[in-house]
């Protein structure tokens, strides 16, 4: 603290006799004041001081004034703390409380709270989390992106790696469980020259559907992404999307087949998949040529080989009928059946649909894409604390036809065309209907019994 100017000394104490060089030695050695010396040396003359406001004279210490002593205090520790976005600890998450934050007196505002109220205010209709995620800085949503882009390298290299564990329950129910959300819904789309089909799998029936693969055959997958990018959204999910993905099926025979497919999806805060949906455009059956040599060489099927291949060298198969495209009116290369009885020889040609997927995978899809519709019925069971399945459906059904009058017809056939309402649509002629119509209940069974035989089909 500032003491004010330095005092004099008092007059009681005799200021030094100064010798300079004129001053003649003295005998002895000995300095000797004169009795006069304290009146021919002036006293020390001080510049004048300046005081401060409120200090008294008379060379006491000076005092500090009231707007001194406000400024002197010493801050004072309060519980009270600024929201999460302001108040982070060193390791860049919310405070807990384990860092005070210092608050002076009202004299003095807190720089942190003037820049807050000078800030300008948010809109009302964004939510809370994404407010959280529009202050995260650039580059800690960037890094966010590459832990989700790192991931999803991360499960399809464990896809690629399973190799004799296809057909293993156990495996799949604990990489799923991993990777995907309780509640997340999987959409996997096929498409053909003629037919279009779309499943939806909920995560308990996952599981099955890819064990169902090594039933099949099937002795090793293989992933490859292109052109992978993913980005943090106003929501705290991270979206990914790769327009060319492959998934490439071997057989224990040297045969596989190629699908290709488009796939997106989200990630949760957790690096878990919320939802994910697999659109396959193309397939392209293929034989590995080990697989050709090691038929070829086979000695129990020489002679059926050797007949297959005078067929196909047949000078005037063009000119006799086929049966088969006389019967199906359609274009087929003039040696169809030897080429069929050809591929008869390698698994990836057995009971193949138009979709490029066996036809009993397909079906093992199809009921799981029920059952997994019936997840609503199953909770209505559990509310309504039902024992008998045959009660609960009946009843579900009573409280549908109840419900059907008020409700919207969009809200109808959102609900019945599928679980996820996040991700189901009315179709490409859909047309949403937003006002309050009450329909009759006959035509909202006619509605029920249409989209029920458009998610039946085979």
């Amino acid at each position: 603290m500032y003491q004010g100017p330095p005092q004099p000394p008092p007059q009681a104490v005799p200021m030094p006799y100064i010798v300079n060089n004129n001053t003649p030695p003295y005998p002895n050695g000995n300095i000797n004041f004169p009795p006069t010396a304290q009146q021919n040396i002036p006293p020390t003359v001080y510049p004048q001081q300046v005081p401060f406001p409120g200090q008294p004279q008379g060379g006491q210490f000076p005092q500090p004034s009231s707007e001194q002593q406000v400024f002197n205090q010493l801050p004072q520790v309060t519980q009270t703390f600024h929201n999460s976005a302001q108040n982070t600890n060193a390791t860049g998450g919310p405070g807990s409380g384990s860092m005070p934050m210092f608050t002076p007196v009202a004299s003095f505002p807190h720089p942190m709270a003037t820049a807050a109220t000078a800030a300008a205010p948010l809109p009302r209709s964004a939510s809370q989390a994404s407010l959280s995620m529009l202050r995260v800085p650039y580059h800690v949503r960037k890094y966010l992106s590459n832990l989700a882009m790192l991931k999803l390298y991360e499960i399809i290299n464990e896809v690629n790696t399973a190799m004799g564990k296809i057909g293993l329950l156990s495996f799949w129910t604990e990489l799923i469980s991993d990777i995907f959300t309780p509640d997340a819904v999987i959409r996997y789309s096929k498409k053909s020259m003629t037919d279009y089909r779309e499943f939806e799998f909920i995560i308990p029936v996952f599981p099955v559907i890819c064990s169902t693969l090594g039933r099949f055959g099937i002795v090793r997958m293989e992933v490859k992404v292109l052109q992978l990018k993913t980005q943090v959204l106003s929501n705290s999910t991270i979206f990914f999307n790769c327009p060319r993905v492959t998934f490439v099926y071997y057989y224990p025979d040297g045969s596989y087949i190629t699908h290709f497919s488009q796939m997106k999806g989200a990630f949760d805060l957790d690096l878990k998949i919320n939802w994910l949906d697999v659109s396959m455009h193309s397939f392209v059956p293929d034989i590995e040529w080990n697989a050709v040599e090691r038929l070829l060489s086979d000695d129990t099927k020489s002679t059926e080989i050797e007949q297959i291949f005078r067929k196909l060298k047949q000078e005037d198969v063009k000119e006799q009928g086929n049966s088969f495209a006389e019967n199906n009116a359609t274009n087929v290369p003039p040696n169809f059946e030897a080429i069929t009885q050809l591929r008869s020889y390698f698994d990836v040609f057995r009971n193949v649909s138009v979709f490029g997927t066996q036809e009993g995978l397909m079906r093992v899809m199809q009921i799981s894409t029920v059952m997994s519709t019936l997840k609503n019925l199953r909770k209505f069971q559990i509310e309504k604390n039902i024992d008998s399945p045959v009660t609960a459906l009946s009843a579900y059904i009573d409280a549908d036809k109840k419900d059907s009058g008020s409700e919207p017809l969009h809200a109808k056939r959102r609900r019945n065309s599928g679980i996820s309402p996040r991700t189901t649509t009315l179709g490409p002629n859909g047309n949403s209907n937003t006002s309050n119509e009450e329909l009759p209940t006959s035509d909202v069974n006619d509605i029920n019994k249409d989209m029920t035989k458009k998610k039946m089909k085979f």
